[in-house]
């Protein structure tokens, strides 16, 4: 079971998404789709405790996208937000390589806080800064969630 305070950057990352779906432009809009989706799909595509296969790509995709918002966007939160993901997502390779050749697996609880500290609560940060940027800094008025 994922302790808590794993779980808590979720409430975060909701507040933070949707107020950046409000106040962001068009492209930081679909990376904030993409962490919102890549968020919400991972419990529906994880085997147990495993992600799986289906999960480690929903995390590369999510990966892509957020490369491709900061490379266009040039924004301090896409930037770590980008960083949050890779570290996530190179953590599921260097799981894969701790259990490659060896009869233990490695501790669950420091996976899971690995993903809870930078998957999680990282993320939610970013998009913290990123809405704090968007809503102060830019002071940009109200528009509709994702337009294409």
């Amino acid at each position: 079971m994922i302790s808590l305070w794993s779980m808590s950057g979720t409430v975060f990352a909701v507040i933070f998404g949707v107020y950046m779906l409000f106040r962001a432009t068009v492209l930081e809009k679909w990376g904030v789709a993409a962490i919102l989706f890549g968020w919400f799909a991972t419990p529906f595509v994880q085997q147990g405790y495993e992600l799986g296969v289906l999960g480690k790509l929903l995390d590369v995709f999510v990966l892509v996208v957020l490369l491709g918002v900061s490379v266009k966007v040039r924004r301090v939160w896409t930037l770590l937000v980008c960083s949050f993901q890779l570290a996530t997502t190179l953590s599921h390779v260097v799981v894969a390589l701790a259990n490659w050749n060896s009869s233990e697996n490695i501790g669950y609880w420091a996976y899971f806080t690995t993903m809870g500290l930078l998957g999680g609560k990282g993320i939610a940060l970013a998009m913290g800064i990123g809405a704090w940027e968007a809503a102060f800094w830019r002071k940009q008025p109200l528009t509709p969630a994702i337009t294409i």
